[in-house]
């Protein structure tokens, strides 16, 4: 596989990514959510995200659950402890 197309398909990874995490974000904050409806939603995009890119687990914590989280926060839908898929 050449240079080129690594790039093209990383590419449309990376587009993907932002597309599920946009909806995720949007879905958070329109949807009336409970605690549980919430986390199952950010666990199924952590599924894939993580089916995107293996192993970038600690990443996906580090950067998309505290936006959750903060989306989350903002809405008055809190536990006692943060999101943690």
């Amino acid at each position: 596989m050449s240079k080129s197309e690594r790039m093209r398909r990383e590419n449309i990874k990376i587009r993907k990514l932002r597309r599920t995490v946009d909806l995720t974000c949007s879905l958070l904050y329109q949807l009336p959510l409970t605690p549980e409806l919430a986390q199952n939603i950010i666990g199924a995009t952590k599924k894939v995200v993580l089916t995107l890119f293996p192993g970038c687990e600690e990443e996906f914590n580090l950067i998309y659950l505290s936006r959750f989280d903060r989306i989350l926060r903002e809405r008055g839908i809190e536990e006692k402890e943060p999101v943690n898929i």
